[in-house]
């Protein structure tokens, strides 16, 4: 009677056990055994011992002691669910320990994942950026955010560099905004990169606020922030800005180096100001400086406003080939061009291009210049053979403006035709079309939609969305 009341009671237990434990079927094997083991103890002696043979038997194993039993004391029902219900709590301890080391370990687990895809991902980036592959940079940028990856420093100063190079200036402030939205925390190369994508756009008041927001973020000024905000003006030609910044740097107690006389001097070079670029001159003198070719092309930059008398040109050309023992680069060519152009003399531009080709030292930006100047003046001789110059220039610039200007020529003259060459151009070179060569590239084939390529209808669906 006692046996079958003590076998009874403990397989009452156990099963009460497993029925609220029956998520941890380990933990329920392993109160069964011990229960097991004190019924089976107050039956048989202390001194007896068992063995447990293997039941698998293509793997046998060698027998396995079990640790000696001993007998259960009496205990009433009371106390015995006492012992349960205490036994029971220190097996709900035991599991909530390696509950929480479980998603201790698995949370750092996941933290290293999601560090190794970053790197992953910046890698991927960079090399997409280096080879100016913008729509899949842009595919894969779109794909990590959806994944939930922040954006950190490396991708942000691999991306505004290319956008520059593009002249997507409003994707270079996105990307910015997008990352002061991120957690991640904002550093000094970080803003000077992103002033210096802004080179050249017409997003002033958006770069003054990027400059502004170093201070907010409590870091201190650097000497390439100026020059960069510097940069942004006076690639526009605004002389005033460019000397409010120049005044904040002395206001910071920051020495002028050359890179900052350079900068200035490259703003008063556009805005065609030969008074102002004489005094940044004479101050650089003063201060112990050596000017470098890149100072002369800036300073002869800024007198090349009257195309009508260009001896002071010539007379300062000469002296720079003197001191520096260096002849024009194409820096130079591409500003006496520009400023040709922009006087009314096209026959003079055309035939100081011709000289930079001869000496190589021609420029994506000099074509650029003169295509748009050809076609505007409708000269399509001279478009066409400085067409085929740009095409067949070594170091081609992803430009899309001059195909532009060459499909608004065509098509200002009926020739649809030749149209298609030049689209078909822009598709053999991989050039990166915007919304305007689109509209474009549908006018051309309008009425021959079957002319058209899949991937350059790829290409203008995507420019048009």
């Amino acid at each position: 009677w006692l046996l079958v009341v003590g076998v009874v009671r403990d397989i009452m237990s156990c099963h009460s056990f497993l029925h609220r434990f029956q998520r941890q079927r380990r933990l329920g094997k392993v109160f069964l055994q011990q229960s097991c083991s004190f019924s089976l103890a107050s039956i048989f002696p202390p001194s007896c011992s068992f063995s447990c043979q293997p039941w698998n038997d293509a793997q046998p194993q060698e027998p396995r002691l079990l640790p000696r039993c001993t007998p259960r004391p009496r205990c009433s029902s009371r106390q015995f669910s006492m012992t349960t219900r205490t036994q029971s709590s220190d097996y709900d301890q035991d599991s909530k320990k390696r509950t929480t080391t479980n998603l201790v370990e698995s949370t750092h687990t996941r933290k290293r994942v999601n560090m190794s895809r970053v790197a992953q991902i910046s890698k991927e980036i960079e090399a997409l950026c280096e080879k100016r592959r913008l729509v899949e940079v842009e595919k894969t940028v779109k794909d990590a955010i959806a994944h939930g990856v922040h954006m950190n420093v490396a991708m942000l100063c691999a991306l505004c560099p290319m956008y520059q190079y593009y002249r997507r200036y409003d994707s270079v402030v996105e990307l910015y905004k997008q990352f002061r939205a991120s957690p991640l925390r904002e550093t000094g190369s970080l803003f000077t990169v992103v002033l210096v994508s802004l080179s050249g756009s017409n997003l002033l008041e958006e770069a003054q606020h990027i400059f502004d927001d170093i201070s907010a973020c409590g870091m201190p000024y650097h000497k390439q922030h100026f020059t960069s905000l510097m940069n942004v003006y006076g690639s526009k030609g605004d002389t005033e800005q460019v000397k409010r910044v120049f005044n904040l740097l002395l206001e910071q107690n920051k020495s002028p180096d050359l890179v900052v006389y350079l900068t200035m001097l490259r703003a008063f070079g556009v805005a065609k100001d030969s008074k102002g670029a004489q005094c940044i001159w004479d101050e650089m003198l003063e201060r112990g400086f050596s000017p470098t070719p890149a100072c002369w092309n800036a300073y002869i930059h800024a007198h090349m406003g009257n195309v009508e008398d260009l001896s002071v040109v010539k007379l300062l050309t000469s002296q720079m080939v003197q001191e520096t023992g260096e002849l024009p680069d194409t820096a130079y060519f591409s500003n006496l061009i520009g400023a040709l152009v922009d006087g009314g003399k096209f026959d003079d531009a055309f035939a100081t291009m011709n000289v930079a080709i001869s000496r190589e030292m021609q420029s994506t930006q000099s074509f650029v210049t003169m295509i748009q100047a050809a076609c505007d003046l409708s000269k399509q001789n001279a478009a066409e053979d400085l067409y085929i110059g740009m095409l067949q220039q070594k170091n081609f610039r992803n430009d899309v403006r001059p195909f532009n200007a060459m499909l608004t020529l065509y098509l200002n003259l009926g020739q649809a035709e030749n149209g298609m060459k030049v689209c078909r151009h822009i598709q053999e070179l991989d050039i990166l079309i915007d919304r305007d060569t689109a509209e474009l590239v549908k006018k051309v084939y309008d009425g021959h939609e079957d002319g058209i390529s899949t991937k350059l209808k790829k290409a203008v669906f995507y420019a048009l969305k």
